[in-house]
């Protein structure tokens, strides 16, 4: 009794000094929405983005009693790393436990995933990771002789977390699809077009504004459907009509099949994406009001264009690629031109200097994707290179096996010639006497 008195009291203890401290933190704004970016609170209370809240009050209960019994209050709370670890886990805790803080730590997450999202399935490959948010500007056509035009212009999230497929307008407007309802994905007659079928719905046709992107897409809507079947499995929902149950998917964990390869979603934010570098107000051309507000946020790999200083409104994904993407410039009016070969998007910055300032950091931009492109290929063709040499060794091992084969028949033959000469050697007789010889 007496011990459980005394962790009654340590436990005591430190809650209130940590309150004290969580209280001062938040209180200076080091602690709350305006410390999100690098927090790793899912990463803190060892859990994933979809763990439940009764599993999560569990885990902090068993990780905060397993800190008390640590815990040591003469040492000073600068340098008590018990203490430290407690202060982290309490306030992963309280955001996490708060369903609009959490979705709002999300929404960071996602921002930054969508600003360093690869442009094609290669790069991704390469990686061997991938975060589980992707965001595409498409058009939906329906019509056959129907053109592309800023109308049918939509963009479309993969969100792996919710496991769902939304097609966004304008920022607000969206509909949404779960994983579970998609049978088909397949690739159309057009260079940018694909074919997605819905349960018990007429099969959607969009058109990928970026032609690189058409397949890396396909391979993402392919394995959401194989994870949607998975956990459609465990809930026992049964669909024949979904082609998806038939084929093989990818398990319980957090590693899925893309292609031909093995990809793991990063489920917590041990990892983050990389910071959105910057982000500026700028003013967009408008029929009706003459000029609107938006907010660009330049990622590593993708402009967004967004309605809200949240970016939780975005209503333009530009990636950001040579050859694809052509940046102009007025100075004196202080305007930037995006244009690709879709749009051009004229946008006003608030005075010359942001847009000075910008224009540097976009160049970093390109300078970083062009030398990550060339490593990239050096690495290609390095390893092009050592599967020719391999191929040129396994080769020369299936000659050598085949010599090897051919000496071990020869040295086969050889004995067997010379186990002859000597049987006919022991039974060997004297051709005029008769008499047998003598073997030595």
């Amino acid at each position: 009794i007496s011990e459980m008195m005394k962790t009654l009291s340590k436990i005591e203890e430190l809650m209130q000094d940590i309150e004290l401290t969580y209280a001062s933190k938040e209180k200076a704004g080091l602690i709350g929405p305006t410390f999100y970016p690098e927090s790793h609170f899912f990463y803190y209370m060892q859990c994933h983005f979809n763990t439940t809240e009764s599993l999560l009050t569990l885990q902090y209960s068993t990780l905060f009693q397993k800190l008390c019994a640590k815990y040591d209050p003469t040492i000073s709370a600068n340098d008590n790393k018990i203490f430290q670890k407690a202060l982290k886990l309490i306030t992963s805790y309280k955001v996490l436990s708060n369903s609009q803080l959490k979705g709002e730590y999300l929404d960071q997450i996602k921002i930054r995933a969508i600003g360093a999202q690869t442009f094609s399935f290669d790069s991704e490959i390469h990686k061997g990771l991938f975060f589980p948010f992707f965001m595409f500007t498409v058009s939906i056509i329906e019509k056959e002789s129907e053109k592309i035009s800023k109308k049918n212009t939509k963009l479309l999230e993969v969100n792996f977390i919710k496991e769902i497929v939304t097609l966004i307008y304008k920022g607000t407007m969206s509909k949404h699809y779960p994983f579970s309802s998609i049978t088909r994905v397949l690739a159309g007659f057009q260079e940018n077009e694909l074919i997605v079928d819905f349960n018990a719905q007429k099969p959607i046709k969009l058109s990928v504004h970026y032609s690189d992107q058409r397949d890396f897409l396909i391979e993402i809507l392919r394995s959401g459907s194989a994870v949607g079947v998975v956990h459609a499995k465990k809930d026992k929902v049964n669909d024949p009509h979904n082609i998806n149950f038939k084929r093989s998917t990818a398990g319980e964990g957090d590693e899925i099949r893309i292609g031909s390869s093995q990809i793991e979603i990063v489920m917590d934010d041990h990892i983050l994406p990389s910071k959105l570098i910057r982000q500026d107000v700028v003013y967009k051309k408008c029929e009706t009001l003459g000029e609107s507000k938006r907010f660009l946020a330049m990622g590593t790999t993708t402009l967004i264009l967004s309605k809200d200083k949240e970016i939780t409104k975005i209503v333009n994904i530009i990636p950001i690629k040579l050859g694809q993407i052509l940046i102009s410039t007025s100075v004196e009016a202080k305007n930037v031109s995006i244009k690709n070969s879709f749009r051009s998007y004229d946008l006003r910055f608030e005075n010359h200097d942001i847009m000075l300032n910008w224009l540097l950091d976009y160049k970093k931009v390109v300078n970083g994707i062009n030398e990550y492109q060339r490593k990239q290929s050096n690495e290609l063709l390095y390893y092009l290179v050592n599967k020719g040499k391999q191929h040129l060794k396994v080769q020369r091992l299936k000659q050598l096996d085949e010599e090897e084969e051919k000496l071990a028949l020869k040295i086969a033959k050889i004995k067997k010639e010379k186990s002859k000469i000597r049987e006919s050697m022991k039974e060997g007789k004297d051709e005029a006497s008769g008499t047998p010889l003598p073997y030595d």
